[in-house]
């Protein structure tokens, strides 16, 4: 098993790739390393074509990012050569996003009226961007007030008084 660190803090696990992808992933991790590749040329290249992990079948002659490939953690590694690149090019600093994100999880919760738990599961499905630092997930202020709470949840589970109802309709007042 692989592991590597996000610019985000965050720790991902991911299984041996196939040869192509682990081929291509090398490709990436230099191409962000080389200070002699541009910003422009790395994006290209890890959205481009040449993508082996991206969908080619989707839309003929490009690369397409899917649910699939956005659920491969291989992908989230590729995406993270970005932030190398703009970071090595003095476009992102690392001290300076840490401290943007000053709201915990706690504070999130409160703000928004969900559970903790619940901003961790929105930041785990990257739906609220967020940083890991010191055992500790933090949010920018800007990523809370921007934030739609789902209405959605688990379902509830039938009880028996809504078992005993289902399909039964009911009509109110009388004939029309």
């Amino acid at each position: 098993m692989n592991t590597y660190k996000l610019q985000n803090g965050e720790t991902i696990e991911y299984p041996d790739p196939s040869r192509p992808v682990a081929d291509f992933l090398a490709r990436v991790r230099i191409a962000a390393n080389d200070p002699t590749v541009s910003l422009d040329t790395l994006i290209g290249l890890i959205y481009g074509p040449e993508n082996p992990l991206l969908d080619h079948a989707m839309l003929p002659g490009r690369a397409m990012v899917t649910k699939e490939v956005f659920a491969n953690p291989v992908y989230h590694v590729m995406q993270d050569q970005i932030g190398v690149k703009r970071e090595q090019i003095g476009l992102y600093d690392p001290a300076a996003a840490r401290a943007a994100h000053s709201l915990s999880v706690q504070d999130v919760a409160k703000e928004l009226g969900i559970t903790p738990a619940a901003v961790r599961q929105a930041i785990a499905a990257r739906r609220l961007p967020a940083m890991y630092d010191n055992g500790q997930w933090w949010v920018m202020p800007q990523a809370v007030a921007s934030y739609k709470v789902s209405t959605r949840g688990p379902k509830r589970a039938d009880t028996p008084r809504r078992a005993a109802g289902a399909g039964v309709r009911v009509a109110v007042g009388g004939p029309r």
